[in-house]
């Protein structure tokens, strides 16, 4: 297999960088989206203020990340740069995943528990895609 080849066919999907961006890339657009139609209606904490709510600089900062996941995930890159982008932002997310429990501000973002798990998870399978895969 080349370099750049971005096969997807690994048996374990959940070990392979590039299903890990992909799917990251489609969540990540949801998420932002999500966030841009609730704080556009005023309802940023309608899945309460406490556990999920969304916020301008949140919703932008997925939207950056959404684009990196793209490129990530379906750019003609060489594997193993998607590969180790996958363990930074693994280790990017499991210690926001982490921090969050401990403050509840990053600069301008706010981290509620449901962020924090959901930073945990996919910090844990940016690590495990990363580790895991045979790049």
């Amino acid at each position: 297999m080349s370099d750049y080849a971005t096969s997807t066919s690994a048996r374990n999907p959940v070990m392979n960088p590039t299903v890990y961006w992909r799917v990251s890339a489609f969540a990540l657009t949801a998420v932002a989206l999500l966030g841009i139609v609730l704080n556009a209606m005023n309802e940023g904490a309608l899945l309460g203020a406490n556990f999920l709510a969304f916020d301008w600089s949140h919703n932008i900062l997925h939207v950056v990340l959404a684009g990196a996941a793209f490129l990530f995930g379906f750019g003609n890159l060489p594997t193993k740069l998607v590969r180790t982008f996958a363990i930074v932002f693994g280790f990017v997310y499991a210690g926001l995943g982490v921090l969050g429990f401990m403050v509840a501000e990053v600069g301008p973002i706010h981290l509620e528990l449901g962020e924090n798990l959901v930073h945990l998870l996919l910090g844990a399978w940016g690590l495990v895609a990363g580790f895991g895969s045979r790049a």
